[in-house]
């Protein structure tokens, strides 16, 4: 355990977390956008990679970072468009200190850069499925599927919350991406 802890969050340029946040500034330049410097975008703790590569190394003979790594983007790019639009169905200011995207842009880049991110994380599995001749993106599109059934249930609420109510809104929301994580890292 302690082995796959150190491939995973250690500092040197070999572990999982460096490779991960090193592809992570490629994709973000590759989008050619203004966006990629806003808060949201380049901050986090990155926990659902992280996870991902947890599930991977639970059922993997050999350590292989690179492998992974575009499935682990996939995942943070969903992460980052439900960020977005949570804030902004929220309609919050600021998130950890910094404008949220819709403050510092505006709401109709923060709806279209989400979808943006969302599209990315499909496109960028699909190729992925197709040159390994696997189906993983259905469990992407799953989990946006859950997201979406949650904040659409959260924004029906018009801001009255059972306890059952708040539950089943995380699970959609929170525990699927989570949860899936961790499975499509073990799948791989």
């Amino acid at each position: 355990m302690g082995k796959y802890y150190t491939e995973i969050m250690g500092k040197n340029q070999t572990n999982f977390l460096p490779v991960f946040n090193c592809k992570w500034q490629e994709e973000l330049s590759s989008h050619k956008m203004p966006y990629c410097n806003a808060a949201q975008i380049m901050e986090g703790n990155r926990l659902r990679p992280i996870i991902l590569a947890w599930g991977y190394y639970t059922n993997a003979s050999n350590i292989d970072h690179k492998y992974i790594v575009d499935y682990a983007i996939c995942i943070e790019l969903i992460h980052k468009a439900s960020i977005l639009l949570d804030d902004l169905i929220d309609n919050d200011n600021s998130r950890h200190g910094s404008k949220t995207f819709h403050v510092e842009y505006s709401k109709a880049e923060a709806i279209l850069y989400a979808i943006f991110l969302l599209n990315r994380s499909i496109t960028i599995m699909h190729e992925k499925d197709s040159m390994e001749n696997s189906l993983h993106t259905l469990i992407l599109l799953k989990v946006i599927d859950s997201m979406s059934k949650g904040g659409i249930k959260e924004v029906s609420s018009n801001g009255f919350f059972t306890t059952q109510n708040a539950i089943e809104i995380i699970n959609l929301e929170t525990t699927a991406l989570i949860e899936n994580s961790f499975f499509l890292g073990y799948k791989l």
